[in-house]
């Protein structure tokens, strides 16, 4: 029994050994797998590292350009700016100046407003004048007909030069009667 034993053992001994050169085998096989699956995604990576780099490098690059647009573009932007704020300055400035001129009309407005009211009044007053001034004219009017109209019953410019004629030759004859 004894020896049934030793060689049952022996025999069982024999195979955990097989069943473990088994199991070795199964975990050395599938270790493989997983090696080999490791140097697989090891490829892949180093693939994807490589297409990455490419693809950081380019975006590097368009990245360095844009910044490189855009800071030329904001330096463009900031002396614009500065001009803009020098033009906004000169804009304040002359609208300083129009408002004060335009200050300055409306006084003027006012005393034209002022100049004008009597102007009005004058002129209101020369209307009247003109009013008495064309009835005394008329009135003048009338009273030189009526002169007219005397003169003529009186005696005309030639009627009176012929009469002075006249009495210059009788002068000269009386003088010399006396004489």
């Amino acid at each position: 029994m004894i020896k049934t034993h030793k060689k049952a053992k022996k025999t069982n001994s024999i195979t955990k050994e097989r069943h473990f050169g088994v199991v070795l085998e199964d975990i050395d096989s599938k270790l493989d797998l997983v090696v080999e699956g490791h140097q697989s995604l090891d490829k892949k990576i180093d693939r994807v590292e490589s297409e990455l780099k490419g693809e950081l490098t380019d975006f590097r690059k368009d990245t360095e350009y844009r910044f490189t647009i855009l800071t030329e573009m904001t330096v463009k932007n900031t002396e614009d700016i500065e001009i803009i704020k020098t033009d906004l300055n000169t804009v304040k400035g002359d609208l300083g100046a129009v408002k004060t001129m335009t200050v300055k009309n409306t006084e003027d407005i006012e005393i034209i407003k002022t100049d004008l009211n009597t102007v009005k009044g004058d002129l209101g007053a020369v209307k009247t004048m003109t009013v008495k001034n064309t009835e005394d004219i008329e009135i003048i009017k009338t009273d030189i007909e009526f002169i007219k109209s005397g003169f003529k019953k009186k005696v005309d410019l030639e009627e009176f030069e012929h009469l002075e004629r006249r009495v210059v030759l009788l002068e000269k004859k009386v003088s010399r009667v006396r004489t």
